[in-house]
């Protein structure tokens, strides 16, 4: 197992004290089972609004937003990026 660090923003952050969040991931884990992991832990630590939240949120490494099949990124960082709207 590798720990990924998985950095929080927006709505997100409201239920986590810490900016980022480390999750245990197999090392060729791809970014939906990255997904999964982080429900797990939301779903042990987080109230039940941010499963909703999770599940339409993006990930991205520094570069670019991910697709759920693609492997995270070799630094082992990723942001977790929710929906947003505005004007």
């Amino acid at each position: 197992m590798i720990t990924l660090q998985v950095a929080l923003f927006g709505a997100l952050r409201q239920f986590s004290s810490e900016a980022s969040i480390p999750l245990q991931c197999p090392p060729q884990a791809t970014v939906g089972e990255v997904r999964q992991a982080i429900l797990a832990y939301a779903q042990a630590h987080w109230p039940a609004s941010a499963l909703a939240l999770i599940a339409v949120s993006a990930f991205a490494s520094e570069q670019a937003v991910l697709r759920e099949d693609q492997g995270i990124p070799e630094n082992l960082q990723l942001a977790l990026l929710p929906p947003v709207s505005g004007g």
